[in-house]
């Protein structure tokens, strides 16, 4: 990478002095690309204490935007995530970066390699990647680094993440499509039709039809064509099975038998399911596959279409959030430490059911865990027996959604630590 500009850093919602007013520090950054030889842009969104203290490192959220918009995208999830994180993690807040994914061909790159659009997947991975890791105070290992996206956006994030299982450590893909199965090519198709009244498509008959030229020029490139692209089937409606098997080599639900377990890559999948768009036939699918191979993930499905909602890009967020702070707290990265005396790990946090408590005691004594809701009730006494160190599972569904406290105590030592209770979307 040859050079790097930093154009422009502000601070949202007031000046620096009122810090209590900040949600994060958005630094405005242009690079040299050297994989796609042009200048291009990448916001980067700082904590707001990033500059306090320069011995502090930070994981990493990579956020890659849906079709038709650029790195200016990010400012949503960007805020919401900084607004809502949880405040009792012990990590810091991890840096958020937005790349831009957008070419002059039909509504962006899908982030991914193409002879029409770019190396995109090669870009954020060669170019944006280091220099975030170069140039900012990161720390610079897979569990610390987190992959999401929206849409078409959401489909590059789970691609990427299943493709390259040594660079994340999990991936959230909102409302993006994860199969490619004859059930979903079979609703594209007809979505397509119905909007040109014809298999002869043209892309300025509608947003499916836009949508579904953007993935052609991502799985099925032909520059040697009038419109640079194969649609998979002909004026006819017949599927053309040399382009459905290009369209195969994407289909992420494809992947998932040579996938690690959720403790090396773990999966938090949303989706609407009023989506007019096939994503819930897509994401079904892809669970399938999940559950075939032994591989849990979290699922939201909830009732809304193709578009973002606050409160599960926040669940979403929480997850990241709970799943960065248990590296963080144990130093995964690094190796598997054994607990030291006073270490208390809850995991996850949020959790909409099981949650896994580690601890370890200075001394051996009959411990008891216990749950407390927020206004100083004992709700229920978990477990209670002698031990001087532990790794347990415990279920909380059966209470209601909210925040509670977990308290330990083994009769010489004691341990409260907050966690949330989600509700259960599988």
């Amino acid at each position: 990478m040859k050079t790097t500009i930093l154009i422009s850093i502000s601070l949202l919602c007031g000046v620096v002095m009122n810090l209590k007013a900040q949600y994060f520090i958005k630094v405005e950054a242009s690079i040299n690309s050297t994989v796609l030889q042009e200048v291009r842009m990448v916001d980067i969104y700082l904590p707001t204490d990033y500059y306090v203290d320069a011995n502090v490192k930070y994981p990493t959220i990579y956020f890659l935007h849906q079709e038709g918009e650029d790195n200016s995208d990010g400012v949503f999830p960007a805020k919401k995530y900084f607004q809502y994180r949880i405040d009792s993690l012990d990590c810091p807040a991890a840096i958020f970066v937005v790349p831009d994914g957008s070419c002059d061909q039909f509504l962006g790159s899908c982030f991914t390699n193409s002879s029409l659009y770019g190396n995109f997947e090669d870009y954020l991975l060669q170019d944006i990647i280091p220099f975030v890791e170069n140039e900012f105070r990161v720390i610079s290992n897979k569990y610390y680094r987190m992959i999401t996206g929206e849409s078409i956006g959401g489909w590059a994030a789970a691609y990427i993440a299943s493709k390259h299982t040594d660079k994340f450590r999990g991936c959230f893909p909102y409302f993006g499509f994860l199969s490619w199965d004859t059930a979903v090519m079979d609703e594209w198709k007809t979505l397509c039709y119905n909007e040109n009244s014809s298999y002869n498509l043209d892309f300025n008959q509608g947003e499916y039809t836009q949508a579904f030229f953007t993935l052609c020029g991502a799985f099925s490139p032909n520059i040697n064509l009038t419109n640079q692209i194969e649609i998979p089937f002909d004026n006819n409606g017949n599927w053309i099975d040399s382009t459905l098997n290009k369209w195969q080599e994407y289909d992420i639900s494809r992947k998932v038998k040579d996938l690690p377990n959720e403790e090396s890559l773990a999966w938090y999948l949303a989706y609407g399911t009023n989506d007019t768009y096939p994503t819930e036939t897509s994401y079904l699918a892809f669970i399938d596959s999940l559950d075939a191979y032994g591989i849990n993930c979290k699922s939201n499905h909830f009732t809304g279409g193709h578009s973002s909602s606050t409160s599960v890009w926040v669940d979403g967020i929480r997850w990241m959030d709970s799943i960065l702070n248990y590296s963080y707290v144990n130093n995964l990265a690094v190796e598997q430490l054994p607990l030291t005396a006073g270490d208390f790990v809850i995991f996850p946090n949020p959790s909409s059911g099981l949650i896994n408590i580690s601890y370890n005691f200075s001394k051996p004594g009959p411990v008891t865990i216990e749950l407390w809701n927020i206004v100083g009730q004992k709700e229920a006494t978990l477990q209670s027996h002698k031990q001087l160190y532990g790794d347990n599972s415990l279920d909380i569904s059966a209470f209601p959604n909210g925040i509670y406290f977990i308290r330990i105590d083994n009769g010489t030592e004691t341990f409260t630590q907050k966690i949330i209770k989600t509700a259960d979307y599988n």
